[in-house]
């Protein structure tokens, strides 16, 4: 039985040239709100979700506690009880959030990339602020824009064994699918938990996401990822990396 290859189509619902006029309106009003954010005309959380937090690897254990005398002797272990201390919460301006939404613009249509946080609360624009300005956020708490601007000599110098995530292939962009969307190829297999600092592979993680957004060409909003999982096994595997996304 022979079949038939069918060309797929990019949607076109709620997208870039293909709006209604009750959607116009509401991506207008949209932008209104945005640059009195970023005017600071109104008011909004400028704190980060508590999801921003992040978690720890699961090899990440806590020193080993030591013994403290106190007095007859009934000493205990020295910060057995002791809750581990939080950094403070960071808090956002108008002006940094302004500051970072042109440096993720770039050459990309202002009214794309909005609309993908729009359609994604489907056009409830209270939700959609929230999800856009907490995007924003995210991007100033990771340095986003650090890897980008810093060259790969310098990031590897920083975090070390940064380029050999490169060198041996282990995520790399190549080729695009039949919607011109590009794909990042990820080989699982060559990943060990123990050959790098876990900050590296979350940088190189966060810096392969950020190339593949650069290089999205005009009309395509996403980016095909291929988990290439041949030959992988368990000690592949980074329970403490996965946390982290």
């Amino acid at each position: 039985m022979s079949s038939t290859y069918v060309q797929p189509v990019a949607p076109t619902e709620g997208r870039l040239g293909h709006l209604t006029p009750e959607q116009t309106e509401k991506l207008q009003q949209f932008w209104v709100h945005l640059f009195d954010v970023f005017d600071g005309n109104v008011q909004f959380d400028q704190t980060a979700p508590s999801s921003f937090k992040g978690q720890t690897r699961d090899d990440d254990t806590p020193a080993p506690a030591t013994e403290k005398k106190g007095w007859f002797g009934r000493g205990k272990a020295e910060g057995a009880k002791e809750e581990k201390k939080e950094a403070p919460a960071p808090r956002f301006t108008g002006a940094q959030l302004k500051l970072t939404f042109w440096k993720l613009t770039m050459m990309d249509h202002p009214d794309l990339l909005v609309l993908k946080f729009i359609r994604a609360r489907k056009w409830n624009l209270d939700d959609a602020m929230k999800m856009f300005l907490n995007a924003l956020k995210w991007r100033i708490v990771e340095r986003i824009d650090e890897l980008i601007e810093l060259s790969d000599v310098e990031l590897d110098q920083k975090y070390p064994k940064f380029i050999e995530q490169m060198r041996i292939g282990k995520g790399y962009l190549r080729g695009a699918d039949p919607l011109d969307r590009p794909m990042s190829v990820v080989n699982a297999r060559l990943h060990h938990k123990a050959d790098q600092p876990a900050e590296t592979i979350h940088r190189f993680t966060l810096y392969t996401m950020e190339c593949g957004r650069t290089v999205l060409p005009e009309g395509a909003e996403t980016v095909i990822v291929i988990f290439d999982l041949s030959n992988f096994g368990l000690d592949n595997m980074d329970w403490g990396f996965v946390r982290l996304f």
